[in-house]
């Protein structure tokens, strides 16, 4: 996807949900990324997880006082160490993420949300040795307490559907890489700002 088309549907999430925010609860999102990546126990690499930084913003659309939605707009960015025969190499990933889940409120301090998420890759530092993809779909797990109506503290999980890297069975110098790929991965925590 290009930087055009991401831009373009930045602008429209604005639209559309600052078009409803007269009725939804906008929540900023500051935080940290705690990721990783899943290469299917591929023995060429030994990964390490790092942090980095996460920022989130999010509308809380409750139908009911314990059922709704919870559609956003996220920066993350994610960074493992991986460890290989000819050298470490620290990997950036930069995303955009459209995250869409549903949330359940059995009170007004705790909820909880599952869902999806798109990702799109922003850029990364990744070598045209291996074939990186554009676009993910991951899957996202929270959990969020509220202590008080303005601020409150958010830990997630993402776990990656599809594959952020593919890689095949070639030479790259003296070192010879085997079929395989691998997801994205990260837990996160974030500061969360109501704005309303």
């Amino acid at each position: 996807m290009s930087i055009q088309k991401i831009k373009s549907s930045v602008i429209l999430f604005f639209l559309v949900f600052g078009s409803i925010s007269a009725w939804a609860q906008p929540t900023i999102k500051i935080g940290g990324t705690y990721a990783d990546l899943d290469l299917n126990d591929n023995a060429l690499f030994d990964v390490t997880s790092k942090p980095n930084l996460y920022l989130g913003l999010h509308y809380q659309l409750f139908f009911t006082d314990v059922i709704g939605i919870e559609p956003g707009i996220t920066y993350q960015r994610l960074t493992s160490l991986l460890k290989t025969p000819i050298a470490d190499f620290k990997l950036n990933r930069d995303y955009i993420g459209i995250p869409v889940l549903i949330k359940i409120l059995p009170n007004s301090i705790v909820s909880f949300g599952g869902g999806v998420q798109a990702g799109f890759l922003m850029k990364d530092n990744l070598s045209d040795n291996f074939e990186n993809k554009n676009f993910t779909l991951s899957g996202q797990l929270q959990a969020t307490f509220n202590p008080v109506k303005q601020f409150g503290i958010e830990l997630g999980y993402n776990f990656g559907f599809t594959p952020y890297i593919e890689f095949t069975n070639k030479e790259v110098g003296n070192f010879q890489f085997q079929n395989g790929d691998g997801s994205n991965k990260y837990f996160y925590a974030a500061f969360l700002i109501n704005l309303r």
